[in-house]
């Protein structure tokens, strides 16, 4: 588990919880760098076969891997998707944050990601190898680091497969749709001309 900086005492009850499960992994930043950063680490100090992150508010719940699961003979990254299956989604976001979700989906789409449905849930599904490989080559340390390791994962010929999971809006969530989204869009055009170059 990966405590992004937090100072309201996330750090000590993940203490408590380590105790009880020493197999546990903590890792402590000292300061808060962003989702993508956290993500980053925990991925990369990951040792086993195969590596799942997800969203601390289980927006969607771990028992969703069993979706995931069958594909890994094929595949070396499993992403579960919002967008294949009308009923995926359990309880949806406010109206208006759900527009700006699919508009800013619809521009990822044209500029980077043609083929992939949903780029930013929060749940998926990494072989060792493409791992410890896509992670350390990614840059970006807020939101849009999903869309840069699909994109490097894509640029690098690792097998994406992308499955419908169940996902649920947590009211937790704090991404600002004006400057989030404009970040988003900076970042995507700058991952192009990433992968263009490479």
């Amino acid at each position: 588990m990966v405590n992004d900086g937090s100072t309201d005492g996330t750090a000590n009850l993940l203490q408590q919880i380590k105790n009880h499960h020493p197999a546990l992994q903590i890792i402590n930043l000292s300061t808060n760098q962003g989702k993508g950063e956290a993500v980053k680490q925990g991925m990369l100090k990951s040792a086993g076969e195969w590596s799942l992150f997800m969203d601390a508010d289980s927006s969607t719940r771990i028992d969703e891997i069993q979706k995931l699961w069958p594909h890994r003979h094929e595949y070396d990254v499993i992403i579960g998707s919002r967008h294949l299956q009308t009923d995926s989604i359990k309880t949806p976001q406010p109206r208006l944050r759900h527009l700006a979700g699919r508009v800013g989906n619809l521009i990822t789409r044209n500029l980077l990601l043609p083929e992939i449905a949903d780029t930013q849930c929060g749940f998926k599904l990494f072989n060792r190898r493409a791992a410890q490989d896509l992670f350390s080559l990614q840059t970006m340390t807020g939101w849009s680091f999903d869309l840069e390791i699909l994109a490097l994962a894509r640029a690098r010929d690792y097998q994406i497969k992308e499955v419908p999971v169940d996902w649920s809006h947590r009211a937790s969530d704090r991404i600002s749709i004006l400057t989030d989204g404009l970040k988003i869009l900076s970042d995507t055009i700058a991952i192009r001309r990433r992968i263009k170059n490479m």
